[in-house]
């Protein structure tokens, strides 16, 4: 097999031949955890590509349940996770490229310095890749077709749970944001309150006032001859 040397390979290949559930959804958790904390802009725009809705600033959480709930229907999700977990563990392989032999090297290439030269990236060789691509996602499909109900509510939660622990800023940001948000509340009510004091306040200096200048003062009737 090309790819056996590779420690995240061989491990995933031999879950999925194991057909343990448990196993494949921990390591799935492990997986895509990781491309939500590290690769957060290209989780993002496979999301977006595969036509799932997100709010306008999604946080890990929103991010996590669009995955989890799209996981069994959508397999442009599918096949894209596995491309990015493939990627992610170094499965996508390159295409050597040939150079020259040292002997037909000319004076004027020995006087290039490391600073003028370019490395050249390295094309993707698709061939090679596709089997690691189709591995991954076809045991995700696989897994996938099983998620109901409590098994899905599980993998979600999981995958908060793991998301959080590698990207604690996003879950800092979600604490500030409710707290600035209670803030906003307390100074609301706070005013409300205020402002009611301030009215009955003014009620009753109105009252003491009209008191004062005899208003309130009972009217007699006039007495007849």
């Amino acid at each position: 097999m090309i790819y056996v040397e590779n420690d995240f390979y061989s491990n995933f290949n031999a879950v999925s031949k194991s057909n343990d559930d448990m196993a494949m959804q921990s390591i799935l958790v492990d997986q895509i955890s990781n491309l939500i904390a590290y690769n957060r802009e290209e989780v993002l725009d496979l999301l977006r590509k595969s036509e799932i809705k997100l709010p306008p600033k999604p946080k890990n959480k929103d991010i996590v349940k669009a995955i989890v709930q799209n996981l069994k229907t959508n397999k442009k999700l599918v096949i894209g996770l596995a491309y990015l977990i493939a990627k992610n563990n170094d499965l996508l392989q390159e295409q050597t490229k040939r150079g020259r032999p040292q002997e037909m090297k000319s004076s004027f290439d020995d006087k290039k310095t490391a600073t003028t030269e370019k490395k050249e990236k390295k094309p993707v060789d698709w061939n090679r890749t596709l089997d690691a691509v189709n591995v991954v996602g076809g045991s995700i499909s696989v897994f996938a077709d099983t998620l109901t109900g409590v098994k899905q509510s599980s993998l979600e939660q999981q995958l908060n749970s793991a998301t959080q622990s590698k990207s604690p800023e996003d879950l800092a940001r979600e604490q500030a944001e409710k707290l600035e948000a209670d803030k906003k509340a307390r100074r609301k009510r706070n005013t409300k309150i205020a402002v009611g004091v301030l009215l009955l306040a003014g009620v009753g200096v109105g009252v003491y006032f009209a008191w004062k200048k005899g208003w309130f003062a009972k009217k007699t009737a006039p007495i007849e001859a």
